[in-house]
């Protein structure tokens, strides 16, 4: 959701349906991550890594969060101490000491094996969590993926820049990444590829509105949206 332009924390949970309290951690570890950035009260899309943990395989999810994971100095900390012996508690102790987090040594412990569970760094054994580390071939190979996928976001960008009128691609520069995202699942799913795309449309009439002060109260929908602003002579 938050590749949607300027993104709340209240849009957000509202969307996502969890509390506020939920949300608010979920976005602090993402940024945190380099998976998103904080402006104000809004949060935008660090590209290419936020899309690409939307749109892609569960594999290279994984991958991938794997990868930001262990550029995280505290978790890096916490699971080079499991490696070496340490219990998760105790780990989790060294890490908060070390980097000075607050809260409880235990929800950062379940935080890091939450992650570190989905994300195949860590996995559970009859003896308790072990770390593990996949060979290089592997990671080369899903890395090898994501490389492709960001060669067709280059290839959409590159026809939709071709596509707009002279002006207009700086103009909606704050809306083109929902552009290229609906065009990487036009072939799965046509549906949702228009769908996605006549939100952007819209939203962007909505921009035209806005900056041309034309009240949209009333309106509902692309074509209600697109009549208000003809009748105020704003479109043709």
């Amino acid at each position: 959701y938050v590749l949607k332009d300027n993104a709340t924390l209240e849009n957000i949970t509202s969307y996502a349906d969890i509390t506020e309290d939920i949300a608010t951690k979920s976005l602090i570890m993402a940024t945190q991550l380099q998976f998103l950035e904080k402006t104000n009260d809004h949060y935008e899309p660090i590209l290419p890594y936020a899309r690409l943990l939307s749109n892609a395989h569960i594999k290279e999810k994984k991958a991938l969060l794997k990868f930001r994971l262990m550029e995280f100095q505290p978790f890096k900390f916490f699971t080079m101490a499991i490696l070496r012996g340490e219990n998760v508690t105790r780990a989790a102790y060294k890490t908060k000491q070390v980097f000075e987090i607050s809260g409880s040594a235990t929800i950062l412990s379940q935080t890091f094996l939450n992650l570190g569970l989905f994300s195949d760094v860590f996995i559970n054994t009859e003896t308790g969590i072990e770390a593990i580390f996949k060979a290089e071939s592997e990671f080369l190979a899903i890395f090898e993926s994501i490389g492709t996928t960001i060669n067709e976001e280059t290839q959409i960008e590159s026809f939709i820049e071709t596509q707009l009128a002279s002006g207009v691609s700086d103009y909606i520069r704050d809306l083109k990444s929902r552009l290229v995202t609906s065009g990487q699942i036009v072939n799965s799913n046509p549906e949702n590829s228009i769908k996605a795309g006549a939100d952007v449309f819209e939203d962007f009439l909505k921009k035209i509105a806005t900056e041309e002060g034309v009240d949209l109260a009333g309106t509902n929908g692309i074509m209600q949206v697109g009549d208000r602003l003809k009748s105020n002579d704003k479109i043709t």
